[in-house]
């Protein structure tokens, strides 16, 4: 389960907290272009730049540490078979709210046309992984084993 340990989907409060403060950007910038934060995100993770790069105040170290340590990343997640099309997809926690941003990169670039973005209520957002999660476990778990 990953990133959504202790038996549900909501992170902890002191994790929000945590992103909240490391993404400040988002609080104080939450008007960021989705298209700048996928541009960033690429070129952070995999142009070859000669790490005096910044990105939303951070060093490009201290900005791709921060990407992975925090999970806002959802795909890819290290797992080839995850999205084969470029397909990436990253979350923010910002206050009461969750953004998404999904994007294609099949190159080393951003493909502006795929940029997506949406913002919801935590609550909503949580709520619906939790529901999901639960009826995926009950039919997971109704399904004859075969050893």
């Amino acid at each position: 389960m990953g990133r959504y340990q202790r038996g549900g989907f909501a992170p902890s409060q002191a994790t929000r907290d945590l992103r909240a403060a490391r993404f400040r950007w988002q609080r104080d910038r939450p008007e960021a272009a989705a298209i700048e934060i996928a541009n960033a995100y690429t070129s952070a993770i995999y142009l070859d730049n000669d790490g005096n790069e910044m990105y939303f105040g951070m060093s490009e170290a201290e900005f791709t540490k921060t990407l992975y340590s925090k999970s806002l990343v959802w795909a890819p997640d290290g797992n080839d078979e995850a999205f084969d099309d470029g397909s990436y997809v990253l979350q923010f926690d910002v206050g009461d709210r969750v953004r998404l941003i999904a994007f294609k990169s099949p190159e080393s670039l951003v493909d502006p046309a795929s940029v997506r973005e949406v913002w919801l209520s935590s609550d909503s957002f949580y709520s619906t992984l939790r529901e999901w999660r639960n009826t995926f476990l009950a039919e997971w778990e109704s399904l004859p084993k075969h050893s």
